[in-house]
Order: C-alpha cells, then structure tokens, then sequence
C-alpha cells in the first residue's frame, strides 16, 4: 500500500514536472549523436589511454570504460586495464575516491576480485562524511561490489538515506556537503542516482523511505528552476563547466528514480529539449563530461518515461530554382537520437513558406513518402513545388508521428525546418552611358557598345561628364534579384579603388555617376580606371565579377586644386602659450610663510611663559580620560585646519569640525568641571586652617 501511495507521488510529481513551472516550446532535435560523434567520442577516451593501457590516474580509466561501454564498442586493452584497476585497489595507500573507481572499473570489465576488508571498511567509513560527490561514487562501487558478490556489506544503509535526505534544500536542491549552505545542480544530480541506487540494492527502513517520498515531492519544483534558452534545457551548476555532468546526472538521476519507483508519464516537450542540449554540447571536451554525455544519451534512446525523441533533419538545405525532377523533392530524415532507424513513421509537410513572408502559404497538406520499401527506411521524399520556385528560404512545417501508437517515440507537430532556393542568374540588358552634362537625359547620352562578358573599349570621360551604367539578372528566363551589386573604379597607376553602390528600380539595378560630384571618392586624380561590376548574393549559386571597361578619367583644373592641396607640405603649426604671471621674490614668500607659522609660535611661546604643567592633570582614571580626550579634541581641530589647508574643501571640512567641536564642548565640560573643584576644594583648606587656629 505504501509502495503504491509512493508512485503515485511520483507519478503526480512528474506529471506536475511537465506542465508546471515552465513551458517549453516544441523542440525537435535536429541532428543526431551518429557514427562520426560516437567515433570521436570513442577517441577521446583512447586519448587518455598511455601505450601500455594504463591511464594517468584510475579516474580517467573509470570514465574512459564508461564511454565505451556506453556506445558498446569493444575496450581497448582490457587486460591491462583491469590490472591496472587490481593494483589501485591492493594499493594501501589509495584513498577512498580512488578505491571507489577502481572497484566501479573492475566489476564493469567483469575482471573484478573480492576486495580485502581493509577496502570494504574505508567504503562503508566514507559513507559517513555527508560529502555527496563521494557518498555517490562509493555507493556505486559498493552495488558493482555487491551484485558480483566480491564484497559483502551487512551495514544498514538506511542512515545513509537519510543523511542524503537532510542535505536538501527549501528550493530542492541538495548542498554538497554539510559545510555549505547553498545547493548545487550537480549535488542534486548525485543525489538522485544515489538515492535511487539505494532504494533499489539495499532494505531502508520505514524513516528513511518517508525522507525519500520527502524529496520526491520537492523534484518539481527544482526542475522548475532549470535553464531554458533557445529551446534548450539545462541546469547551472556552481560551475559552469560542470553544467554538461549536473544536467546529464539530473536527467539520468529522475529516470533511476521512475525506474525505482514504478512507471510515470513525463512530457514530451522537456525530453525534446533535453536532447537539443545534449546534442548542442556532443562534443565533449575530457572523459568525464564524455561518460556523462553518453549516458545520456542511452537515456535519451530507453527511459523508464517511455518518451524517446526523433530526430529530423534535411539531409540536403540548398537547391537550385532552375532543377526539375526529382532533384526538386525535398528529403526529410528521420532517426533516433544516434542517427539509427527508429521507427515507421508518418511524415506530413502542413506548410511551406517563404521565412520573410510566413503569411504566404505555397504549399500544404503535403504526405512524404518513403525513400525505399524497406522496415529500416529513414528517409521521406515529398515535391512541394508543382512550378519552379523563386529563389529565397522557405520554412517547411512537418507533423511526424508513428505508425505504432504504442511506440516509445513520441509524435512531433509543427517543427520547422528552412530550405534554400538558390538560383544560377545571368546578366542581361546591360548598358553604359557617357552623358555631356548631369543634367542630360540618359536616353539622349552617348552609348557605349557592351558584350558581356567581354571588356569594352576604352573611354574618355571628363570631370564634367556623367556615367549612367544598368543591367538586369535573370534566372531561368524569370527576373532575379542580388543583395549585392556594386562599381568598383580602380586607378591602374596608384590602385586606389572607389566603390559605387547600385540602386535598384525595380527588376533594373542602376548607377549614376556625375564624376563632378566624385572628385573627393577619386581623390582628384586623373587616369585609367578599371570598371569592375560585382554581383553576389547568398541565394546566388554563381556570383558574378565582370571587367567593364577602362575609364580614362581625366578631372581638369579641379584635378589639380585637389593634388595640390592633397600633396604639398602642410605649413608647421606653431602655438604661442601665454605668458607666465609674474612671481613675487623669494623673500617675500618667506616673509609671508613666516606670518603663516606665527600663530603657533606664539601658542608655543604663551605656554612657555604662562607655565603651562601637567601638574593638574586628574589621579582618578575617568575624570584623566576626559582631560586626556579634551587636549587631544582641541589637537584634532587643529589637526582638521591643517588637512583642510592641503585638500578639503569648505563644506568637507564644516562637517567634520562639527562632530569635532561637539567633542570638545562635551569633554571640555568635564574637564573643567574637575578644575573648577579643584580650585574649590583649594580655596576651602586654607579656611578651615584658619579657624582652627583661632580656636
């Protein structure tokens, strides 16, 4: 009963996950983790491999196996790596970590021993130290232990749970260890598959099963706080290079927990955003962020939440308008997270629009069909252009969906994905013009014969003239256009180039040229210039670079006004400061500096004189504080004169003199008071003196 209560907690908990605390929009990956990933993978953990198959250290060996066995490629070496895993643990010396991965190393490669009781002991120890990176590395070596019998562990680890349990969180999240408060994406990650791993392996007792439905309760929650970007979900560790290991060990963790706990549902949108992040980050960059990735990913593929994402691409992006046949179709793969076959499937393309245009619907409704007859088949094919296209990026929507309803692959709806029309234009209707004045009508301008792609004959032009240049780019017979397209004039003698932007009139692109109003962009000098038209656009298969003409531009008295002021020496600019003010002699500020000082000499000068002594100074301690705070009050003043002569301004120094002068008033009261009973009680003994006598 209690165990049926908890996986409906559980199965409340993460139907909750999937529709509270944020929402993820349809993300469908759109690559796959496929041969050439699971290569350099496999190569990364033979990186770490040293010639003789041992490793650096036994970490780098643990998660280099991890990887292999992962991707279940063959282990390289496996002899001397269980050899070298064997030393490790016969090693007295090894410390926990150590003991933990060797063992995990050992029992994976099935070449493991049972292990001396000196090592069975320093485990169940660690168990203890409320560290949760290492209670989660030594709770898998003791199972890996303990299923091959290598190791026997009577211990009741109930309390383990249950110190797991109090290193929660209010937000869900789970500390490292107990010196310090605040929780970590990683820590929770290890605390899930600990926790997990002992709820399956090992008798807890009823406490630490009610600590453990405790943290199930807090899972939604936590998952909440999760990174979502671009589509992506991802966890921040403290660490931002541990993001990869906290999110894949969150992630593996919740599914050990389902495993666990019984069968739960979760949605499909978070699975979906899981796998774009993993396959964002495929490329591990050390062993231990690789295991991690490949674990994932094997999660990915089989879940206990039977929701495995598909991934579709296009296999090909760029066509070109002018194709015909099937080069027109457009193919959409469809595979698992590793690039395989995953499943018969219906593919249907329910839009295709241009991306600047989403309200322009070309086409719908449109069945891909199968590339190949066969139960393997990955690839559909679907023509959806019954007429050439125009050159631009379409956004095609796809709905895939299997064809077993009881499929572990989840359908996807309205996923996006662009292709793009490129076109191969040719140049046509090109014409250059010389006209007399700027004034002058282009139709009634002087016309220079062209052939493209031929160079014309060269051509004078003065500074009065003006250049009028046009042309047209088709594709196929139909008007296309460029993004780009331009005159460059480069000077034959100095190489300077001047850049002339076309406009575009409709399906024309043309060039005004007064050279008048150039003379600046050519800097005045006359001679050859040769006429290059540029034409290039990204949806353009063959951009175009045609030599003109040669201009012999020739710009006249403007020409040499702009040279001369161009290349003469400028004249040497020369700055008269004004004179410095005239300064007193030496022994005037002498004099003055004296007057300066006067004051204190005479303060030291009337103490001298007036017999100033500390014979008054007061014997009681309290009433000597307040004499002693007086003098040095009334030396802070004079202190604050001082400072305020070198570097404060008026306002700085009031304030702080206030606070000062307050001082001194208060500590001057009581010092004098005390003078004032000391004089007093001076005056009061010779009178007493007196009538004494007279008695």
């Amino acid at each position: 009963m209690a165990s049926n209560s908890r996986r409906q907690r559980l199965g409340f908990v993460l139907v909750f996950l999937a529709l509270a605390g944020f929402s993820l929009a349809s993300v469908v990956p759109s690559s796959s983790f496929g041969s050439a990933e699971s290569k350099s993978l496999q190569h990364l953990a033979q990186s770490a491999q040293k010639a003789d198959g041992t490793f650096r250290n036994i970490r780098e060996a643990r998660f280099a196996v991890g990887i292999w066995q992962s991707l279940s490629t063959q282990v390289p070496q496996k002899t001397q790596i269980c050899a070298f895993a064997q030393t490790v643990l016969k090693d007295s010396s090894s410390d926990v970590t150590s003991l933990a991965y060797a063992a995990i190393t050992a029992e994976a490669l099935n070449c493991g021993e049972k292990v001396s009781s000196a090592v069975t002991t320093k485990l169940e120890s660690a168990l203890e130290t409320q560290n949760l990176a290492l209670i989660h590395n030594v709770i898998q070596a003791i199972v890996a232990l303990k299923q091959n019998s290598h190791a026997t562990f009577d211990s009741d680890l109930s309390a383990v749970a249950s110190e797991i349990a109090e290193l929660i969180n209010a937000d869900g999240s789970f500390k490292p260890n107990t010196k310090t408060d605040d929780g970590s994406a990683l820590a929770t990650g290890q605390a899930y598959n600990a926790l997990a791993l002992l709820k399956k392996h090992f008798t807890l007792s009823p406490e630490a099963e009610e600590q453990v439905d405790a943290v199930l309760a807090t899972v939604a929650d936590f998952i909440s706080t999760a990174e979502t970007e671009t589509g992506d979900l991802a966890f921040a560790a403290l660490n931002p290079l541990d993001n990869l290991k906290a999110t894949a060990l969150i992630f593996t963790g919740a599914n050990a927990l389902a495993s666990t706990y019984g069968s739960v549902e979760l949605n499909q949108n978070h699975v979906s955003a899981l796998a774009s992040y993993f396959l964002k980050n495929k490329h591990a960059n050390n062993v231990e962020d690789g295991y991690h990735l490949a674990t994932a990913f094997n999660t990915l593929t089989k879940n206990t939440f039977k929701l495995s994402p598909l991934s579709v691409h296009l296999p090909k992006g760029s066509f070109l308008t002018s194709s015909k046949g099937e080069d027109t179709q457009i193919r959409i793969q469809v595979t698992d997270i590793f690039g395989n076959h995953a499943t018969p499937v219906h593919v249907f393309i329910t839009k295709v629009s241009p991306v600047n245009n989403p309200k322009q619907v070309i086409a719908s409704n449109i069945q891909a069909r199968p590339l190949a007859d066969t139960s393997d088949n990955t690839v559909y094919t679907a023509s959806i252009f019954t007429s050439r296209p125009e050159q631009g990026v379409y956004a095609i929507e796809l709905s895939v969906s299997p064809l077993d309803k009881n499929s572990a692959f989840f359908p996807v709806t309205a996923i996006t994905r662009t292709v793009k029309f490129v076109a191969s234009v040719e140049l046509v209707d090109a014409s250059l013009r010389i006209a007399d004045a700027k004034e002058q009508d282009e139709a009634d301008a002087a016309a220079v014969r062209l052939s493209y792609p031929n160079t014309a004959n060269e051509v004078k032009v003065n500074v009065l003239q003006s250049i009028f240049f046009s042309f047209r780019l088709t594709s196929a017979g139909r008007p296309a256009t460029a993004q780009q397209a331009f005159l460059k004039f480069t000077n034959v003698d100095t190489q300077h180039e001047t850049i002339i932007i076309a406009t575009q009139q409709g399906k024309k692109y043309k060039f005004v040229i007064p050279l008048k109003d150039q003379v600046d962009s050519f800097r005045g000098h006359s001679g050859r210039y040769a006429v290059t038209l540029i034409v290039g656009d990204a949806l353009i298969q063959n951009p175009l670079v045609w030599h003109v003409v040669t201009l012999n531009v020739h710009f006249g008295q403007l020409q040499r006004d702009y040279v001369a002021a161009a290349s003469n020496v400028l004249p040497e600019i020369v700055h008269q400061f004004r004179p410095a003010e005239r300064q007193p002699s030496a022994q005037v500020s002498l004099f003055f500096t004296g007057l300066t000082l006067a004051p204190i000499l005479i303060f030291l000068f009337g103490l001298a004189t007036s017999g100033a002594n500390l014979s008054k100074l007061p014997s009681n301690p309290i009433e000597l504080l307040f004499a002693v705070g007086f003098v040095a009050s009334i030396g802070s003043i004079l202190g604050l004169f001082f400072i305020y002569w070198l570097r404060l301004n008026m306002m700085t120094a009031l304030q702080y003199l206030g606070v000062l002068a307050l001082a001194a008033i208060f500590l001057g009261h009581r010092a004098l008071r005390y003078l004032a009973t000391l004089s007093s009680s001076s005056s009061a003994a010779p009178s007493s003196s007196h009538h004494v006598k007279n008695d």
